[in-house]
């Protein structure tokens, strides 16, 4: 007798061999246009985070020498750190969380909320006297900063496979011009009593870095009245889809049929379901019975689908990533505006702020006109290798520019050449992990995953400020000598950058989503 065979695909079509069967309605697949408003809102939501945190860059140091916290300057950077750890120890604890929240009740409802925690967290940090309540409001404003982790789980809702390379450098860009603009905005804002006259009052001497919050609060609030009424739920489309059952006819009769899983793809895609059937009367119920076995596998085997090998190489590849940048981004302000003789640049803020846009404008292009041409000759992988591969480049070189803080000229040049540098490595190795992370899961699951990356990679946001602030510390306070002075940090990075790069080669695969 012969059996009939329905793969019940992950591209949710089910259909028989075209010997068998006499008519079977064949669902294109149709290539979707790139969705630009609602990626742009998505983005536009994750602002006035992106903002809070690239704002303070310039003036963190003197705010916190301001509260008189630290009893020499030496110090300043350890607390400075511990202001970051505040930060991305509450969004460790949060991420997962909100993602979760994001999969359960949709992506919009919860990007409005970040919108108004951060909003509030950004206040209180800005109006701060004592360095305590500075640490709250950064708590505050960690908790509320998922939107990134909530925004790239609603661009993989709404783009195609095709589409993703685009469609994750647009969410770098986001965070690029963050970069390039937070800065200068910061440090033209910070201390306003100081330089505009139409802030010399006791108000704004008083509550000098609250200026550079409430340009945060402005951006939160025209993104939370845009997003509201124009941004769209994502849909969530069915995972598994019957076709017109009456097209389906079959032209043999018998009594009985089985189902097996077969258990060599299992581990990769929740498995081929292959029902056989030999029963005409029976196929509809059959086939019925087949989905809903396989959605109540799904559930049922849903965290060990999730955290697959690949997952969690995505997962560690990411970890060291942000890690190595975390310690880069914490330790640049205190390594420019510490003291030359202590092997520091001696800038002030607006140096500093000047710094950073350089960053910003090299990301963005790099994001937008070279990564997605070369990314579309390379995995995933091989893109985070290739930036990795840069990093350690920049962090070999990067602490000999202080040698050379006596001719300006070949400063700011070689500033410029390995700031941008770092914005390469940073583009390549960044938005391929992000491709990474949601090539590991399915599309039902990516709310959750990226937000469970996303605490993982706060643990380590977390860890960078308070360890890069101690490293620091430590390499300008010894007398040691090569390695263990303003280099130390840097040869830290180096070994982070190592350790991503091995974990990559470890058989990571992506998933047919």
């Amino acid at each position: 007798m012969p059996s009939y065979e329905i793969p019940i695909n992950d591209d949710t079509e089910v259909f028989l061999p075209n010997d068998e069967v006499e008519s079977v309605p064949i669902k294109e697949k149709v290539k979707k246009p790139f969705p630009k408003l609602q990626v742009f809102l998505a983005l536009l939501c994750v602002l006035p985070e992106a903002f809070a945190d690239s704002l303070l860059v310039p003036y963190i140091y003197n705010m916190v020498k301001d509260f008189g916290v630290a009893e020499k300057e030496e110090d300043i950077g350890f607390y400075v750190g511990l202001l970051g750890s505040a930060f991305y120890f509450s969004l460790c604890i949060t991420n997962i969380f909100w993602g979760h929240l994001s999969d359960k009740y949709g992506r919009k409802p919860i990007l409005l909320c970040n919108i108004i925690g951060t909003c509030i967290g950004t206040i209180v940090f800005g109006s701060s006297q004592t360095f305590a309540i500075a640490l709250l409001g950064r708590f505050i404003a960690g908790s509320c900063s998922a939107n990134g982790t909530v925004a790239k789980g609603m661009i993989g809702d709404v783009i195609d496979e095709s589409q993703r390379t685009i469609g994750y450098s647009f969410y770098g860009v986001t965070w690029g011009l963050s970069g390039m603009i937070g800065p200068l905005i910061g440090g033209a804002l910070a201390n306003p009593a100081l330089k505009y006259g139409i802030y010399n009052n006791d108000f704004w001497k008083k509550y000098n870095y609250l200026l550079p919050s409430v340009f945060v609060m402005v951006v939160g609030v025209i993104s939370f009245i845009v997003a509201y009424h124009l941004l769209d739920e994502p849909k969530k489309e069915n995972s598994y889809e019957i076709l017109d059952e009456e097209f389906i006819h079959l032209n043999e009769n018998n009594t009985n049929y089985r189902n097996d899983w077969d258990e060599g793809s299992s581990s990769a895609t929740l498995g081929n379901l292959t029902v056989r059937i030999r029963d005409n009367d029976n196929a509809s119920s059959i086939i019925s019975d087949a989905i809903s076995e396989k959605k109540e596998l799904s559930l049922f085997q849903s965290v060990k689908l999730i955290f697959s090998k690949s997952s969690w190489i995505a997962i560690i590849c990411y970890s060291m990533l942000s890690l190595a940048t975390m310690l880069f981004f914490t330790v640049f302000p205190l390594w420019a505006a510490t003291s030359i003789s202590l092997g520091g640049l001696g800038f002030d803020e607006q140096s500093i702020s000047y710094a950073a846009p350089i960053m910003g404008i090299s990301k963005i292009i790099i994001q937008l006109l070279i990564y997605p041409p070369i990314a579309k000759h390379m995995t995933s992988t091989q893109g985070y290798r290739f930036g990795l591969i840069i990093l350690i480049i920049f962090a070999i070189f990067t602490p000999n520019i202080s040698k050379h803080v006596n001719q300006p000229n070949t400063l700011w040049t070689l500033l410029v050449i390995f700031l941008s540098l770092f914005s390469a490595s940073d583009a390549f190795a960044y938005l391929s992990v992000i491709i990474m992370i949601t090539e590991s899961v399915t599309s039902e699951h990516l709310g959750f995953m990226h937000g469970f990356s996303g605490m993982c990679v706060s643990i380590m946001r977390m860890i960078g400020p308070t360890l890069a602030g101690s490293i620091w510390s430590f390499s300008i306070n010894n007398s040691i000598g090569y390695p263990f002075n303003e280099h130390l940090i840097f040869i830290v990075i180096c070994i982070l950058c190592v350790i991503g790069f091995g974990v990559s080669f470890m058989g990571f695969r992506p998933r047919n989503i």
